[in-house]
């Protein structure tokens, strides 16, 4: 089975202009999920964005997932949350959503931390740039995870090239794609057809 596309929208996306960029991205390939990261947004601001963007997203049967808050994501009728906080504020999450909502792992700093949040019922492991205390690169953490567990894993790609044999049942693809000279469409097509041929 080809790995499934979690799209990550932009950090601090215009409100106003954001919805025009998502719907094409949408449409033009399966995304199994839309993360939205708070930012620089307010709390008052973000509640905002997500209202606006859930629906667009859910009705292309996309699940939506917010930024650490699990209250508000089950206010606004969000999928669940990515959690990058602590282990603490992590069983918090999965007390208030589970078995409803989707709660995921981020911020993974050692394969104990990985496997801790697995163990207390992470939906998915995330591996991204941002786990310098891993020692391993991406590739070989989503690997590592892959071969090992049965919890999915979402393995963030920062360049096409990496789109051939990916280990993991999720690519996570974020800034790559809303600055693709050609539109959204073009990078998330081509990583559906990659994922495909990797897969055969």
């Amino acid at each position: 089975m080809a790995a499934d596309i979690f799209l990550i929208a932009p950090p601090d996306a215009d409100i106003a202009n954001f919805p025009a960029m998502l719907a094409p991205a949408l449409a033009s390939t399966k995304i199994a999920a839309l993360f939205l990261p708070k930012g620089t947004r307010t709390n008052e601001a973000y509640t905002t964005f997500a209202e606006t963007i859930i629906p667009i997203a859910q009705k292309r049967d996309c699940a939506v997932l917010l930024d650490n808050d699990f209250a508000l994501a089950k206010k606004l009728g969000a999928d669940g949350v990515h959690m990058s906080t602590g282990l603490k504020n992590f069983q918090e999450a999965l007390q208030a959503l589970k078995p409803d909502r989707i709660v995921g792992a981020g911020a993974i700093h050692s394969r104990h931390d990985a496997m801790a949040k697995a163990e207390a019922g992470a939906d998915y492991i995330f591996f991204d740039n941002d786990n310098p205390d891993m020692a391993l690169s991406i590739a070989q953490q989503a690997s590592w995870w892959a071969e090992t567990f049965e919890i999915p894993c979402v393995m963030q790609i920062t360049d096409p090239s990496q789109f051939a044999g990916c280990p993991g049942e999720f690519i996570a693809l974020g800034e790559i794609v809303w600055s693709a000279p050609e539109g959204p469409p073009s990078i998330l097509t081509a990583a559906a057809a990659s994922l495909q041929e990797t897969k055969a």
